[in-house]
């Protein structure tokens, strides 16, 4: 059948309806046959003989969309005098019409036999049955009507003689959320989409600190994808006609831990205390390697003192009580009283020459040593074994003009020594 809003539901016609801010909550009694997932009763009824009838649009993903025998129920015809009302399916008059879902029949077409010239009344129950991201439209093909189900009910006029074809019943999918838990390595996500004619604007909220988390446009063309951590989210979408749906979403799971640290400097003194202060997030519990043969554990912000020069590696190890582990290091330079001190092991020599650090192994047993480099800050430069001729060069792109300190293991033996590197021309 031709429709008003053509051969599909018209967004631009369709965001034309006024549709309500709020719909009514309806108790339906009925045998225990029926049980549907979403279903709309339609009444009839003339004011004027008080007479009614009703007929019955549902969505069970067991039916199917054409006659079903443990769903469905033909319409018979009653008095001529009297109005019938009934849908259609494969073009079968139906008192009960029970579909597989919204998205395989997105409009149902409905007839009515007024039985006189008469005034009607169409009232609607079971709206609250379908999600509230669903429209539910009637079209009244004769006035050219289109009313919003929710709103509730319709009058007309109708004639005896007139087509029974008259009206046509649209439904739009509901909006689809999915959402995924939190695990120790990623964040919880909530996934919307809407398919259809259907157009929101969406605001998605922390429930507990009423913080916004994401805003734009859902519908068929745009969806909402947002990482989380667990929690309770609010979901609110309004169309243009300021109609809201509200939508609870829950986040379970554990929050990803993340560890992290400051140091107070990491360029010491020996004997200098240094202070190391977390900032990790979600932590229960917390360790510190200083990376001298010494630790300590539940100490939030320790303080150490380091009593030989070198370059300190510093772990901090934190987890929870769900499993969730993580770890973050951090490098302390530690010098002699005076500043940086050359330590010397007599086997190995430094120099530096333009941007190139040379290291000479002549003189030691064998060349399979560790090489570091360092800023004066602590960052590292450069870590890698070396086991080649006795004369190690490494050029250093990354610095113009800095001092830098080398750090070579060779033999069990530590030696360090501050360089000067120049690249500029």
């Amino acid at each position: 059948m031709k429709t008003i809003f053509g051969t599909c539901f018209s967004i631009a016609l369709f965001l034309q309806l006024h549709v309500s801010a709020q719909s009514e909550d309806h108790q339906v009694f009925r045998g225990s046959s029926s049980n549907y997932q979403s279903e709309l009763d339609i009444f009839i009824e003339n004011p004027r003989t008080q007479l009614w009838d009703k007929s019955l649009i549902a969505f069970d993903t067991a039916a199917t969309n054409h006659f079903d025998n443990q769903y469905d129920a033909n319409k018979f015809m009653g008095a001529s005098n009297r109005e019938t009302l009934y849908t259609l399916n494969d073009g079968q008059k139906m008192s009960i019409n029970v579909l597989k879902n919204i998205i395989s029949n997105p409009f149902v077409d409905m007839a009515l036999y007024p039985g006189s010239n008469d005034s009607f009344i169409i009232s609607f129950v079971g709206d609250t049955t379908f999600d509230n991201t669903s429209y539910i439209v009637l079209e009244d093909l004769r006035t050219k009507v289109l009313h919003d189900v929710r709103k509730g009910s319709y009058e007309f006029w109708a004639d005896s003689a007139e087509n029974p074809s008259r009206f046509i019943v649209h439904f739009t999918p509901p909006a689809v959320i999915s959402a995924t838990d939190g695990t120790c390595q990623n964040m919880g996500s909530i996934k919307v989409t809407q398919a259809g004619p259907a157009y929101w604007n969406y605001v998605l909220k922390d429930s507990a600190s009423n913080k916004i988390i994401e805003t734009g446009i859902l519908n068929t063309n745009s969806q909402l994808v947002a990482g989380v951590l667990p929690g309770h989210y609010i979901l609110t979408l309004t169309d243009t006609n300021n109609y809201t749906a509200t939508k609870h979403i829950i986040i379970g799971g554990y929050p990803a831990i993340v560890s992290g640290f400051t140091v107070s400097s990491s360029n010491v003194s020996v004997q200098t205390p240094v202070t190391f202060s977390s900032n990790s997030q979600d932590a229960e519990h917390i360790s510190w390697n200083f990376g001298d043969g010494t630790s300590t554990s539940g100490v939030t912000n320790p303080s150490h003192s380091y009593t030989s020069a070198g370059v300190y590696s510093v772990i901090l190890s934190v987890s929870n009580s769900e499993g969730c582990s993580s770890s973050q290091s951090q490098t302390v330079v530690v010098n002699t009283a005076t500043g940086i001190s050359d330590i010397y092991t007599g086997n190995i020599n430094m120099w530096s020459y333009s941007g190139n650090v040379f290291i000479d192994f002549a003189h030691a047993e064998n060349t399979n040593a560790t090489i570091k480099i360092f800023d004066m800050l602590g960052r590292e430069l450069i870590n890698e074994k070396y086991s080649g001729s006795s004369l190690y060069q490494k050029n250093i792109k990354s610095i113009d003009e800095a001092y830098v300190i080398v750090n070579v293991t060779s033999e069990g033996q530590i030696t360090n020594k501050k360089l000067f590197i120049s690249n500029s021309k």
